[in-house]
């Protein structure tokens, strides 16, 4: 039952096993009818885990991956050259290329993530994975989505506070479906019923 469902903590182990679960939630749903049929696709970008160390070597750094020295800024990376130690970098909101060198950073605040375009439809639960003041967003909140187009995804908590999202871009791309969780996700959270 829909009480059910949300009162049940499905926890899987890697990032992997939750995509494959939340596939077979998805088509579940879609068949019974509790998610539209929109499928709108929208833009997804998850920490590939890189720790501090790391980023100060050439290891975490592939072509296509998107790199962040600072909240809000994203620049999508267009080559390695792992000899040199450079690293190119093309900005999403200027599209200027600039050279990005890796060891001679403290990397406070870098983050490399991997993007993915993943479809959204009405009914989707999902879940925030950043915070932004501004915006009054808040991480690991779970929203209904309400409306989805190629243009907007809207959707509201059980508090009824809105989320809007631009399914094409990167700063908005902090998201994931909120059916499953893994461990580290999990933690402080209580529920009736846990799947894992």
């Amino acid at each position: 039952t829909p009480e059910t469902r949300n009162n049940t903590l499905v926890i899987a182990y890697t990032n992997i096993e939750r995509d494959q679960i939340a596939y077979q939630i998805r088509t579940g749903l879609m068949k019974e009818k509790s998610l539209g049929s929109e499928n709108i696709g929208v833009l997804r970008i998850r920490q590939t885990g890189a720790s501090k160390e790391e980023l100060s070597t050439m290891l975490p750094y592939q072509k296509g991956l998107i790199v962040s020295t600072k909240p809000g800024n994203y620049a999508t990376i267009e080559s390695v050259d792992k000899e040199s130690g450079v690293v190119m970098l093309r900005d999403e909101k200027t599209n200027q290329l600039s050279p990005f060198l890796p060891r001679h950073r403290s990397h406070q605040f870098t983050n490399v993530f991997a993007a993915s375009t993943q479809p959204i439809s009405v009914g989707e639960s999902i879940l925030t994975r950043f915070t932004d003041k501004k915006r009054g967003i808040v991480a690991n909140q779970t929203y209904t989505v309400t409306s989805a187009s190629s243009g907007l995804i809207e959707a509201k908590n059980a508090e009824g506070k809105t989320l809007s999202l631009d399914p094409k871009s990167l700063s908005d791309g902090h998201w994931d479906y909120a059916y499953t969780r893994t461990a580290d996700m999990a933690q402080g959270s209580t529920y009736p019923n846990v799947i894992a």
